[in-house]
């Protein structure tokens, strides 16, 4: 039996028997990882997707799904609602606390058998959870699916902190004093669609954001160079990167550990966005640096942020807000909007130096 049938029937009896539409998306958790969900997924007739719509317009919650003018994409191959729903409703089943970084971030087991990474809000100010909601909303506003499925959310702080795993306890005095916890001790937040595997993103054999991947990279995004066919796909995914990353000012990516793929190298994550969407109109100095490195892009993409206005953007930031009072700020908007502005000027210049094919070398 697929897994695509599986689903279906999963949220067929959902509904005639008045089990909970989340157990359909936990077999989708389930099974992530084989490849059918995704080949079925991806054709727009396809029954699961249009199941899953109608579960998610059934849940219960105060949230409001996506504007009509907002075209959501698939994430490895299924719909973000689809991944966002369990997230939406699940109880808290274990919370573990992540090592290893300068900011606080952890693992959410829920009771439905949906996993999730959060980031509270927190005094680091590399770590701002609002806008890696942003990230996600203006990634898919793009015709993009590299940014994991995120939504804000609140939790009651005592049960929270109760479910903290054994491994974990011993960071509670750490949560404490770095998370912010609301006035009647409610810990907001935001989750982001738990991937089961990542590895580090290479190219030709080398980590993308070490020197040897980035003098690589930089080799083919040249307007000049032949591209290998075995390394096009990546070349377009680091591309896309680069742009994305100076249209929200993300200064983090090329920190070490920020460039991620899928265990087979194929899908490259554009992940951990908190430090982005500066207000200096310019950008960050290093993700100025790193957009002018590649001078090849996606005609897509260019033509998608061509065609955008800035409405566009503010509705894509504007609804399901959750506990936080905006996404983005109205400075946080216009700097990205400048920074647009920026990048199709470069291209521009780039097309009238080089030509478009070798310019806008990749779909």
């Amino acid at each position: 039996m697929t897994v695509a049938f599986e689903v279906v029937v999963g949220m067929v009896l959902a509904s005639a028997i008045g089990v909970s539409t989340v157990f359909a998306v936990q077999q989708v958790h389930a099974r992530w990882g084989e490849a059918s969900l995704a080949t079925a997924s991806r054709d727009s007739t396809d029954p699961v997707r249009a199941a899953a719509s109608l579960e998610v317009a059934r849940l219960e919650g105060p949230f409001e799904l996506a504007p009509d003018a907002v075209d959501y994409t698939l994430f490895d191959g299924v719909r973000d609602e689809l991944l966002l729903a369990p997230l939406r409703v699940g109880e808290i089943k274990r919370v573990h606390f992540n090592t290893g970084g300068s900011s606080i971030s952890l693992r959410i087991d829920f009771t439905n058998g949906a996993r999730a990474a959060f980031k509270p809000r927190q005094i680091h100010m590399q770590s701002n959870p609002r806008k890696e909601i942003a990230a996600f909303r203006i990634n898919r506003l793009l015709g993009l699916s590299s940014v994991p499925p995120a939504i804000a959310r609140r939790f009651d702080a005592d049960k929270f902190l109760r479910a903290f795993d054994l491994r974990s306890e011993k960071f509670l005095p750490r949560f404490h004093a770095e998370a912010k916890l609301t006035a009647h001790k409610y810990v907001d937040g935001e989750l982001s669609w738990w991937i089961p595997v990542i590895e580090q993103a290479t190219i030709a054999g080398y980590n993308i954001d070490t020197t040897d991947g980035i003098v690589t990279w930089m080799r083919y995004l040249r307007p000049w160079a032949p591209i290998p066919s075995r390394l096009r796909s990546r070349l377009r995914q680091i591309s896309n990167m680069i742009v994305f990353d100076y249209l929200i000012d993300n200064s983090d990516r090329w920190t070490g550990g920020n460039a991620r793929s899928d265990r087979h190298n194929r899908v490259l994550y554009f992940m951990d966005n908190t430090m982005s969407f500066g207000r200096d109109p310019k950008g960050h100095d290093k993700s100025q640096r790193y957009f002018k490195r590649s001078q090849r892009f996606s005609r897509r993409l260019i033509q998608n942020l061509r065609n955008l206005t800035a409405d566009d953007f503010r509705t894509a930031v504007a609804y399901d807000t959750g506990p936080f009072e905006f996404l983005l700020t109205d400075e946080e908007l216009q700097a990205m909007l400048t920074r647009r502005r920026y990048i199709l000027e470069h291209v521009d210049d780039l097309v009238k130096t080089h030509g478009e094919d070798n310019v806008l070398a990749f779909r």
